[in-house]
Formats: C-alpha cells, sequence, structure tokens
C-alpha cells in the first residue's frame, strides 16, 4: 500500500518537482482510527496531490530527526506478530497499541506525542526510564498536516489557509495533537504501581518512593513535564523498590511546565498534579521528602521575591499581584498552554530566563530523592549540627563571663568552628 502510494505521488507531481522518498501515511495500519469525526484513510485519500507532497516532505524531515534520536536507527520493528490475540500483544487504547518483539524490547504502533520521542531521547542513560531504539513516522502532526487541514493546497481557495492551533482547543486531543508512527524502545521492568502497592513490604515502600522522586526529579530537570504519572504509568518491582517511568505520549519540551509539574506535585496541601498517582504523593509522602519539599519551596518563594523589581514598593498594588502570582506558581500545574506560560512570564518576568527556571527546579529537588547512604550521613550531620549549636550557644554565655570556650574532646561532637550553620 505505501509503496503504492508512492507511485501514485510520484506519477501526479512528475510536472511539479521531485517527491519525497516516503510516504505520507500508512493508511492500512490506521484505517479504523478517528481524528475529528474522520478517518485517516478517508483524510489521505480526499486530499490532493500538492497536500499529500507536502506531507511527504515533512514526514522525511521527521524521519531524518528521529534517526537523530535512536539509539539503534536501523534496528527492525516488525519482529513480533501483529495479531492482537497473539502472544506477543501488550496493550492497546487511545494512543495506539504496544507489542513486545523477538528481542524484548516494546514496539508501539500509533500516535505519537510531540514531545514524546525527545523525551525518551533524553533520558537514554536514566535506568528509570525506556530507551528509544528507533522510530517512524507515518504522518506529520496531525495540526500541521497539508492533507487534514488543507486538502486541496490552498489552490481551490480565495484565503489563505489557516492549520488550528492547538492552544486555543477545547478538545483533549486537539489541544495534545499526535503523529502516526512506530517506535521501538526497551520495556520497563516490574508490574504497575497501583498493583506492586500490594506485595511491597516497608522497606521496599521506602525505597520505591525515593527512587521514583529522583526520577521525577531526573525528568524535570531535563526540561521536561510527563503530565500523566498515574500509578499506571509508574512500573515498579515490589521486591526491590525500582522504578521505571512510562508513557511520555503527553511530555512536553518546556522548562517552565516542568517547574509547574515539580511544584505541583510537591505541595502535597494545595498542589495542582492532580494526575500523580496517590501512593507516591500527598499524606503518603515521607516526611523526609515532606520536609525537605517545604524547605525547598521556601527557598524558591524567597528567590521569585528577590528577583522582583526592587523599585517596587512592598505595599503597591504591583507587589500585591506579584505575590499572588508566586503563591498560584507554588501550587504547580500541569497540562498548560503556552498562554498560560505567557501569563506567568508576564507577571513574574525572571521566568522567562531558561536558565533561572533551571536553577529553581534543581533548587526544588535538592535533597530530595537521595539514596539511603545520603539520608542517613544527612541525618548524622543534622545531629552533629544540633550538638554544635548547643555547644556556641553555651560558648557565648561563657564569653560574656569572662571564661574560655569549652574545649571540645568528643570525637562524634564537631566544634563550632568547623560546623557550616548555614547562617
Amino acid at each position: 500500500m505505501v509503496r503504492e502510494q508512492i507511485i501514485q505521488l510520484q506519477e501526479e507531481e512528475s510536472s511539479t518537482g521531485s517527491v519525497p522518498k516516503t510516504s505520507t501515511w500508512g493508511m492500512e495500519d490506521y484505517s479504523d482510527d478517528d481524528i475529528g469525526g474522520r478517518r485517516l484513510a478517508d483524510i489521505q485519500r480526499s486530499a490532493g496531490p500538492a497536500a499529500k507532497k507536502k506531507d511527504a516532505t515533512v514526514v522525511n524531515q521527521m524521519n531524518a530527526h528521529a534517526k537523530t534520536l535512536s539509539t539503534q536507527p536501523d534496528y527492525k520493528m516488525d519482529q513480533f506478530d501483529s495479531d492482537r490475540s497473539g502472544s506477543d500483544y501488550v496493550a492497546g487504547g487511545a494512543f495506539g497499541k504496544t507489542f513486545k518483539d523477538r528481542n524484548g524490547n516494546i514496539v508501539k504502533q500509533g500516535r505519537i506525542g510531540p514531545g514524546e520521542l525527545a523525551a525518551l531521547h533524553a533520558m537514554q542513560k536514566n535506568n528509570a526510564f525506556p530507551t528509544l531504539i528507533n522510530a517512524q513516522f507515518d504522518s506529520p502532526f496531525i495540526h500541521e498536516s497539508s492533507a487534514y487541514n488543507n486538502p486541496l493546497g490552498g489552490s481551490a481557495r480565495s484565503r489563505e489557509v489557516e492549520y488550528w492551533d492547538p492552544d486555543e482547543q477545547s478538545e483533549f486531543h486537539r489541544q495534545f495533537p499526535t503523529a502516526y508512527g512506530t517506535y521501538a524502545m526497551t520495556a520497563a521492568e516490574g508490574m504497575p504501581l497501583h498493583e506492586a502497592m500490594f506485595e511491597m513490604g516497608d522497606e521496599a515502600k521506602e525505597k520505591m518512593m525515593r527512587n521514583f522522586w529522583r526520577a521525577r526529579g531526573d525528568l524535570h530537570k531535563a526540561g521536561f513535564s510527563h503530565n500523566d504519572m498515574h500509578g499506571g504509568n509508574i512500573m515498579t518491582n515490589p521486591e526491590t523498590g525500582e522504578v521505571s517511568i512510562i508513557d511520555l505520549g503527553l511530555a512536553k519540551e518546556n522548562r517552565l511546565s516542568a517547574l509547574m509539574e515539580a511544584l505541583g506535585g510537591l505541595d502535597f496541601e494545595e498542589g495542582q498534579d492532580y494526575q500523580l498517582a496517590h501512593q507516591v504523593a500527598g499524606s503518603n509522602l515521607p516526611e523526609r521528602i515532606r520536609d525537605f519539599a517545604l524547605e525547598n519551596r521556601d527557598d524558591i518563594e524567597q528567590t521569585l521575591f528577590d528577583s522582583l523589581d526592587p523599585e517596587m514598593g512592598m505595599e503597591s498594588e504591583e507587589f500585591g499581584n506579584a505575590d499572588s502570582a508566586i503563591q498560584e506558581l507554588l501550587r504547580g500545574d500541569i497540562r498548560m498552554r503556552e498562554k498560560d506560560f505567557d501569563r506567568i512570564k508576564e507577571q513574574l518576568p525572571s521566568l522567562g530566563d531558561d536558565k533561572f527556571v533551571e536553577n529553581l527546579i534543581n533548587m526544588l529537588y535538592n535533597e530530595i530523592g537521595n539514596s539511603e547512604l545520603a539520608d542517613r550521613m544527612s541525618d548524622a550531620f543534622t545531629e552533629r549540627q544540633k550538638d554544635s549549636k548547643v555547644i556556641r550557644a553555651a560558648d557565648k554565655v561563657r564569653q560574656a563571663r569572662g571564661e574560655k570556650p569549652i574545649n571540645v574532646t568528643n570525637r562524634d561532637v564537631i566544634p563550632p568552628r568547623n560546623m557550616d550553620f548555614d547562617d
């Protein structure tokens, strides 16, 4: 079918120039899928030669870029039984279907999100995420497709064609437009979090929580939001507490979006990450993570206030508006639109600086998701600091009396002069 489309397209466009070497949409793969009430096959079939040619060019460009993101760009993605009733079939849903191939890797066929491959590529060295092996697009992203938005190529219209803007859409699938294609990735170990919790002991749960927040932080630090971290997209080994985060179809490459999602999850009282699995959020957060989250969010709040115009009066209306914007920011959010980000940056101009936002994300995740050893070391440091603070207070009293400072001989206690109190 694909080869026949290419030949037909070459014949139709022979008088207007060369045609890209690959087809646009593989209709036989998506004939039953529905986009805005129209079958993909019908969209492709009704499109004119100019629209088909334009889409083919776009797809070629997308595939060239996809190869740069893949770890094995020559990997064959048809090494499985495509029968849904067969043993290779894994799962299916609104965004496509997945299969396990003969090498134990996962192949997804269907809708691919704009940030999906980029996010997988960014996390390819992180064991908590699948590694992208290879990818192939069959269509442009729907909102950029001529066959869908401008099937006649504009030649029969009196005005310039306006392709629809995802930021202005109300329907979910149009807010997050996809392209059709196939990609292969490594398989995630374990079982969905909401199932694994019933098989985990306290120690494994603690390790899982720590591993999850470290992995979530790694994604956000890389500049991506996930936007769909429910329990089915968090895979867990119930024996070891190891975690894998999957299904990055709604991922967005936007540091401010990453910061908003991070804040939405770590504000365990009013956070707006409504997709975050309850097993790793809210009242289920370990006390250590809650304590760090509170401290880190306080630091972010102070940093944002410090970034305001120093000429802004504390009692001014401008300061009140900025304060409201900061409090709203700290509650976070997910699945935001570009106009929402523009509004936030207008209210808090410092957030227009990508490096500033990156620093805030790093600040937010400071000490969160540490290893068990790091946690113990941190606890030990805190205890030593408490002892040293007591000694320092006592030394001030002794100094006022004209007495010598305490001579610390206990090797488990650090003298105040050697202790960083973060004053």
